[in-house]
């Protein structure tokens, strides 16, 4: 095990076949009882990350799916709750990898194919990773496994376009482990991107965006650790954005209904933190903007079903 962890760690191109070769080996040892049921778990463990990881990076399909084979077998067997859920998270990092090789595939096969149209081709295991990066995140093993998933689970979801989404998970990853800051690194830059738009509440997003700059800077080593050198100098390159707008409207701190709102984000406006504005109603919510065919007689129905919603809403 330690032999190939280096040689996996050199990049080595005999990496991929001698760990498919050695976790044929453990499944023959653990067959003649030469291994304990953990012991072989954790091997596997071993050999899924580095056939993950190795696969990853050089967009091999045939060791990423060996890697994720390899996490699947430990986990039909039944591992002890920590080592289950980094085995799951394997998986769900697995199935990630796969997408970007399914992605590379597709772009090959079809140049200026839409982003778009790749992620409905790939939304079953799309659907799948988030699934497994979701179950892990929200779960009760260590914070720093949570964590991790959880900001995975924010990569994903931006990727697909819901940055709403995302955002929620970057939280919940940074309340899981504050000290994750790669998770902060990207919630900064999906907010600076967002407040790059000029839509929505750029004021807002720019406020929040260097909060979690600084939170990024000031973990650095942690975000080395997570994702690498690489990464981290991208979160170092993030200017301040000088921003004066409200991080979060908080709204009466002695009302607990407006409270409960602001709480789980039921408010239904733009703002990502807080009630969006003083206002009571807090629906500042609106579409920004729809593209139609021009011989289109009505009115696209969006409009009809936001008025709908808002007004389900305010007597909600």
């Amino acid at each position: 095990r330690d032999a190939l962890s280096r040689i996996s760690g050199r990049g080595d191109t005999a990496a991929i076949a001698l760990l498919n070769a050695f976790t044929t080996a453990l499944d023959t040892a653990l067959e003649a009882g030469e291994l304990t049921g953990s012991s072989w778990a954790q091997l596997k463990f071993t050999c899924s990350s580095l056939l993950i990881n190795l696969g990853d990076e050089r967009l091999n399909r045939d060791a990423i799916e060996s890697g994720i084979r390899c996490a699947q077998d430990a986990v039909e067997r039944g591992s002890e709750p920590l080592l289950a859920q980094q085995l799951q998270y394997n998986v769900a990092n697995g199935r990630s990898s796969l997408h970007k090789v399914n992605a590379r595939d597709w772009k090959a096969a079809g140049p200026g194919l839409p982003p778009g149209l790749i992620t409905l081709r790939d939304r079953e295991l799309l659907r799948l990773l988030r699934r497994g990066f979701s179950d892990v995140g929200y779960s009760v093993v260590h914070q720093h496994v949570r964590g991790m998933a959880l900001c995975n689970l924010g990569n994903e979801l931006d990727h697909s376009g819901r940055w709403v989404e995302a955002y929620q998970a970057y939280v919940d990853a940074l309340a899981a482990d504050p000290t994750n800051g790669n998770a902060a690194g990207n919630a900064a830059e999906m907010l600076r991107n967002r407040a790059a738009r000029g839509r929505g509440l750029p004021g807002h997003y720019a406020a929040l965006y260097d909060r979690y700059r600084e939170q990024a800077l000031k973990y650095r080593d942690r975000t080395v650790e997570l994702a690498g050198e690489e990464v981290a100098k991208r979160w170092d390159a993030l200017p301040p954005s000088g921003s004066q707008g409200h991080v979060s409207h908080e709204g009466d701190p002695l009302d607990s209904y407006q409270q409960w709102i602001k709480r789980h984000r039921l408010a239904l406006t733009l703002a990502v933190e807080g009630l969006g504005s003083d206002d009571l109603r807090w629906d500042s919510a609106l579409i920004e903007g729809v593209t139609v065919p021009i011989e289109e007689p009505d009115p696209p129905r969006i409009f009809t079903s936001m008025n709908v919603l808002k007004a389900e809403y305010l007597v909600a």
